[in-house]
């Protein structure tokens, strides 16, 4: 119509049993997949649309998404992105692209985004991460992420991500913004990580969602020796956090500092806290 072209579905797409797998090693296992899209094209521009996408396994959520794509003819090459997604985290221990990596009894991660996508990308994006129970039973805090990131043509991304963990009437913030540069194989960096008030106790607990597996000190390089796992990056991240709170009363004002990232060493420096009027703390080392 109109020189335009309309595409609709009569019902959903649906995939039942589906197994993935890369380069011989599981990802996903007998999982159920039901898509329903639709795509609109005219002279003026186009738009893609995923009404729904479920993805189960034996009857239970494993991830949703909500997204619509577009560009007008009148804008260029810009691209437009947005939608909304929910993962059952859980659920997501019973295959193999995260068996055993999350240490999670329950919880729920939700999130929004938007990109625009021409010469410079810009990427937005919101998480929030409810309900979390570690394996102990453990009540863990709310975590809200916000994400901003624009990436150059030339691969220089600047980023800014503030975090917030809310655990009943106590609330901690952070932080962490910079640059990460590409420079062949290795990346610069140029960070800093702010925040007014942390209690340690809920901000921890953030590492129950991190790979079980631990990130190795050193591994092997081509020529048969060993280099440290931060061989590909370089750069420096700066520290300032107001107040750091650890238990019941244990304070920590003021706390800043360096961390240097060169080829062969990590190194702190100019590292201050405060514990109260009468007692402080300066460190450098590496």
């Amino acid at each position: 119509r109109e020189g335009g072209l309309a595409l609709r579905p009569r019902g959903p797409l649906e995939l039942q049993h589906v197994s993935v797998e890369k380069e011989g090693e599981p990802l996903l296992r007998d999982v159920d997949i039901s898509l329903t899209a639709s795509a609109d094209y005219t002279p003026a521009g186009w738009q893609a649309e995923i009404v729904r996408l479920d993805v189960r396994s034996e009857g239970a959520a494993l991830f949703t998404l909500d997204a619509k794509a577009g560009q007008l003819a009148s804008a260029g090459k810009v691209v437009k992105a947005t939608g909304r997604w929910s993962a059952d985290l859980p659920h997501w221990l019973s295959q193999p692209v995260l068996a055993g990596q999350l240490q999670l009894a329950r919880g729920l991660a939700q999130g929004e985004f938007s990109a625009s996508l021409d010469g410079t990308q810009a990427l937005e994006a919101k998480i929030n991460l409810t309900d979390l129970v570690g394996p102990d039973q453990q009540v863990m805090p709310t975590i809200g992420i916000e994400v901003r990131a624009d990436i150059a043509p030339n691969g220089k991304a600047t980023f800014n991500v503030p975090l917030a963990f809310t655990q009943g009437p106590r609330k901690s913030d952070l932080l962490i913004a910079g640059t990460l540069t590409p420079a062949g194989d290795v990346s610069n960096i140029d960070g800093r990580i702010t925040g007014d008030t942390v209690y340690l106790d809920d901000v921890q607990l953030l590492l129950l969602l991190l790979p079980v597996e631990s990130v190795p000190a050193e591994k092997p390089n081509e020529s048969g020796g060993t280099e440290p796992f931060w061989n590909q990056v370089r750069g420096q991240v700066a520290l300032s956090l107001k107040k750091v709170i650890y238990g019941a009363d244990f304070v920590v004002s003021n706390m800043g500092g360096t961390l240097r990232i060169d080829a062969a060493a990590l190194k702190f420096e100019n590292v201050r806290a405060a514990f109260g009027p009468e007692s402080d703390l300066k460190l450098d080392g590496g």
